[in-house]
């Protein structure tokens, strides 16, 4: 608009910002799933929102994910043994670690993410629930 009249209208496309990938650690070390996890040492996990490498690199002030709640439940054959733990993203998971056994394996729900943008403001990203799985040997 030039002094109240309009010069034209075209329309242009906005591109959504891209889901995170989610990354599990385990004792602060990327969860690798051909290897599992040590039934006996893994005594923490955490759930990390990885954004878009393209995304990322184009607008890094808006690329800041956040897991801020996950679900963890301990599972032996079709049952759960013991859980869910809620976490704000990860931490602490002794409680389940004590009656973990080779064999059995950690299910991982997330159940939150968030994104803050470049004026600080935090939205959550609607992921659905995306559930992970840690094989423990």
């Amino acid at each position: 608009i030039n002094q109240g009249n309009v010069l034209g209208t075209d329309p242009f496309k906005v591109q959504r910002v891209p889901k995170p990938t989610i990354e599990i650690k385990i004792n602060g070390a990327n969860y690798k799933a051909t290897t599992g996890a040590s039934a006996s040492a893994a005594r923490s996990i955490q759930a990390v929102a990885v954004p878009d490498e393209g995304f990322k690199n184009f607008s890094p002030e808006d690329a800041k994910f956040r897991v801020s709640q996950i679900d963890i439940s301990l599972a032996r054959g079709s049952r759960r043994v013991a859980g869910p733990l809620t976490l704000s993203g990860g931490g602490s998971i002794a409680s389940l670690a004590q009656q973990a056994q080779p064999g059995d394996r950690y299910v991982i729900e997330i159940k939150k993410v968030e994104r803050q943008n470049f004026k600080g403001q935090v939205s959550s990203v609607e992921m659905g629930s995306p559930i992970q799985e840690i094989s423990l040997n």
